[in-house]
């Protein structure tokens, strides 16, 4: 198996508990990251969803988590493709939420998460 089969598998196990723990396996996904990880969100630390922002460590991860669990509910988070090449695997996903944050609403979000070696 070629390294970037090794890491789309790791990814494939860490996405599906994500998707069946409905972002309950936090743990899990702490557990696969560096310490000096540099975790990045489309959101970047917004207005309103501060949690957002780059972390730059397992402990700041740990906080964007709880954030983004404390205001929203998971409905799905599906893989619709890996591309894998080198260090690198992009990973495109579909999820459905439900948004607590002001009145409950159901969002739809395509989403691309590109992860890298190093983070592994």
């Amino acid at each position: 198996m070629t390294q970037e089969e090794k890491h789309v598998e790791l990814l494939k196990a860490a996405y599906q508990k994500w998707h069946d723990s409905k972002a309950g396996s936090i743990d899990y996904w702490l557990g696969l990251m560096t310490d000096d990880i540099k975790f990045r969100s489309l959101g970047a630390g917004a207005a309103e969803i501060e949690f957002t922002r780059t972390s730059t460590c397992k402990e700041e991860v740990k906080r964007y988590f709880a954030g983004l669990t404390s205001d929203w509910e998971m409905i799905h988070y599906l893989i619709d493709e890996y591309i894998a090449q080198g260090e690198r695997v992009v990973a495109g996903v579909d999820t459905r939420l439900i948004v607590y944050a002001r009145r409950p609403s159901e969002a739809r979000h395509p989403v691309t998460h590109v992860v890298g070696e190093r983070e592994f």
